[in-house]
């Protein structure tokens, strides 16, 4: 790959610019004219506004940037607490969170875990009663420890797992069920005061300057990664190393600046889709990936569009809005990136190849990509740090969980139209359609450059359910030529449904719920799981079509498995 002469100090990354390369140079060289790393490592909030009352707000995000000296006094603490949960006797760790909660420690659970971990790190992000009880029915509860963590501690999902454990765990005959819990959260939240209350196993106490997304090198991240049998200690090292060399001043030098400077730039010139491509070892990163990126950039109508999963593709399929992004290990497991690099290169598509000696790296690439959505923000000229749409869908889901429990159903939509074992639900798409096949045709006549298609399924986040939502995405974007996203509701909610409702309203929505072969109720409450989940759905669906978005719902009524084969057969169909 040919290097451009400001990756000279890099020799980890690479950057081919392709047909953008002058204006990324323009840009670039702009910035070096700026004291970016002055201001930036002086927590200078006007780098991301003018307005003082944003500023102030800014500052109280910023504690990811130094949190390496508190992380030290950290170490200690989290490795006494391995060594008590091993002497305990437990063999299981569920990880209950969202968002920064759990993406790291699921990532990490997946790339460290294993048989020699202290304990099986499992995570538990979902409102669907199947994945609750598929989880359940893997544990001995009177061998497992549940690590509730939110940063405010109110999060519904998180309290209403939380509410149900502790009855099952009453109903096994644990009397002493705070010795069953700890606890990562902010000082003074509602979890802090829970766990001191109830006794809980442990509480670890984060900066409560350190936002969720921007949490992984912090307790959140790094007391599950040390249960699954991380060394704290190395991976603190890599980190902290990396944020070393962001430090450098020349901006060609700086890898979490240039990278930053180069997401920002690509994405004001319209290249905005940030495809991944990772080699098997660490093909969890997406993930985490997602929310930092589409979480962060995704407002004021801009924002870079995280691209995780979709199956590889002919140069044709993509368009002139990606950016691919490649991560390779040295010694590592042979993923054939190379000839898919050299493809992409001749069709003169902007490329990044980043290169890591060892899965410990991992550290510092957390660390240059937080530094990186930091500038990358900077140059879209948006406050990369707060999340203002995330509340509508929780406050359009509390309000239909509401009228749930004065009327007893949810405000489900009527059926348009029924194909097989699914039905699409009426809405602004399907009026005047005479077919499930032409309101989908009329879905896609909004298919143009620029654009992407986002999967939203509010169902178990099984593998059966991630190979139909990956056929199903290939189709869409072989036929259509746009990007294609996909999440499991409510999770992406507290992910990259900032992205859908903040960002440019390039994207086409299809919502896909399902009959729930099993259900249980939500402690403490007039509803179940699955009502909570499909309350959530209604929700987002209100949310995305209330801004005018297109949209689609479908519900399943068989097996999902069946259900994205009609679903997918049908969109083929259309000529």
């Amino acid at each position: 790959m040919k290097k451009s002469k400001r990756l000279s100090g890099l020799p980890d990354c690479e950057f081919f610019a392709g047909r953008l390369s002058r204006k990324i140079s323009k840009t670039l060289e702009g910035l070096s004219r700026k004291d970016l790393n002055g201001k930036f490592w002086n927590k200078d909030p006007a780098l991301w506004s003018s307005n003082p009352e944003v500023q102030e707000k800014i500052r109280e995000r910023l504690g990811w940037q130094t949190l390496f000296d508190f992380m030290a006094g950290q170490k200690r603490g989290i490795s006494a607490f391995v060594s008590k949960i091993v002497r305990d006797g437990f063999k299981d760790l569920v990880v209950i969170g969202m968002g920064g909660s759990s993406l790291c420690p699921e990532f990490l659970a997946r790339t460290f875990g294993g048989p020699g971990a202290p304990v099986r790190v499992r995570i538990l992000d979902t409102t669907d009663p199947a994945a609750i009880l598929r989880l359940e029915k893997t544990l001995d509860l009177t061998k497992t420890l549940f690590l509730l963590a939110s940063k405010s501690g109110s999060t519904l999902e998180m309290v209403s797992l939380y509410r149900y454990f502790d009855k099952r765990l009453r109903q096994t005959g644990i009397t002493e069920r705070g010795s069953r819990f700890a606890a990562i959260t902010d000082e003074g939240s509602s979890l802090s005061v829970l766990a001191r209350k109830e006794k809980f196993y442990g509480l670890f106490l984060n900066p409560s300057d350190i936002g969720g997304r921007f949490s992984a090198l912090s307790n959140f991240g790094m007391v599950p990664g040390g249960l699954a049998g991380l060394d704290i200690g190395k991976f603190l090292d890599r980190g902290s190393k990396m944020a070393d060399r962001c430090r450098v001043s020349k901006l060609e030098e700086n890898p979490g600046f240039f990278l930053g400077a180069v997401l920002g730039s690509l994405c004001r010139a319209g290249a905005d889709k940030a495809t991944f491509f990772f080699p098997p070892e660490i093909s969890g990163l997406g993930g985490w990936l997602e929310q930092l990126l589409a979480e962060s950039s995704g407002k004021e109508e801009t924002g870079i569009v995280p691209i995780d999963g979709e199956p590889w593709g002919d140069p044709e399929s993509y368009g002139n809005d990606r950016l691919f992004v490649f991560w390779q290990i040295r010694n590592g497991k042979k993923s054939g990136i190379e000839k898919k690099i050299r493809i992409l290169k001749e069709a003169k598509k902007p490329v990044i190849l980043i290169r890591l000696n060892d899965l410990y790296d991992l550290a510092g690439e957390f660390f240059r990509w937080e530094v990186a959505t930091a500038i990358a923000g900077m140059v879209q000229g948006i406050n990369p740090f707060d999340e203002p749409n995330v509340s509508e869908s929780k406050e359009n889901s509390r309000k239909i969980l509401l009228e749930f429990e004065e009327k007893g159903r949810l405000p489900v939509p009527p059926e348009a139209f029924r194909e097989k074992d699914i039905s699409l639900l009426a809405g602004p798409i399907t009026s005047g359609c005479g077919s499930m096949k032409e309101a989908l045709k009329n879905f896609f006549r909004k298919a143009s450059s620029g654009k992407y298609s986002a999967l939203l399924a509010y169902l178990d986040p099984s593998a059966e359910n991630i190979a139909g939502m990956t056929r199903l995405r290939k189709v869409i974007r072989d036929r259509y030529g746009v990007a294609t996203t996909a999440g499991f509701g409510p999770r992406f909610l507290h992910s990259t449904g900032q992205l859908h409702k903040g960002g440019k309203p390039s994207g086409l929505f299809i919502q896909v719920t399902a009959d729930d072969p099993v259900d249980f109720p939500v402690p403490g409450t007039s509803y179940t799981f699955g009502t909570l989940k499909n309350a959530q759905a209604l929700g987002d669906a209100g949310s995305l079509s209330g801004r005018g978005l297109p949209f689609l719902q479908f519900h399943f009524h068989s097996s999902p498995e069946d259900g994205w084969k009609t679903l997918t057969g049908v969109v083929k169909s259309i000529k």
